[in-house]
């Protein structure tokens, strides 16, 4: 293949098809943790965090039918968003990154403006991003509600090996 088309696919990771099968079996969900990622070591360029991120997107690609260079960007960029990751217990004696069993990706939205939703709401146009508030207020013109906050889910990408166990 073309040596520029592999490496845009490797630094977008557009190519992340490869996941890795755990033969470790499934460890009991209360011993997994689950883990806030830090988006500046994510995107630190330090090989492990590379690894990891590789990871993170191979999940995407394995659970989503819809997957773009602008996943990757909202994660390094937006920074509403925020990424969770299940893991299973690490021994202490580990010197590897563990599986991810499943990622989280969380917009925290709202806060906005009373003003702001009035001002929407005459003009008949929402601003971009904070998904729930304006579609909540403009549904039930309710110019309070936005200035709740609260997170909602972009997309949860669970581990193939994982998906449709019954685990309670």
């Amino acid at each position: 293949g073309d040596p520029v088309e592999k490496w845009l696919n490797d630094l977008l990771c557009l190519d992340c098809l490869n996941i890795t099968r755990i033969i470790s079996g499934c460890p009991l969900p209360e011993t997994c943790d689950l883990y806030y990622v830090n988006r500046d070591t994510l995107f630190c360029y330090h090989r492990a965090s590379e690894t990891f991120l590789q990871r993170l997107m191979a999940l995407y690609v394995a659970s989503h039918y819809k997957n773009s260079p602008n996943d990757l960007q909202m994660l390094s960029d937006a920074p509403a968003h925020h990424l969770f990751c299940l893991l299973p217990p690490v021994p202490p004696t580990q010197n590897s990154l563990p599986e991810v069993l499943a990622v989280v990706q969380v917009c925290l939205e709202g806060e906005i403006s009373r003003q702001s939703i009035m001002n929407s709401l005459s003009r008949g146009k929402k601003a971009s991003g904070d998904l729930i508030p304006w579609n909540i207020s403009e549904q039930f013109q309710d110019p309070d509600f936005g200035s709740l906050s609260g997170g909602r889910i972009v997309r949860i990408a669970v581990h193939p090996d994982y998906q449709a166990v019954n685990l309670f």
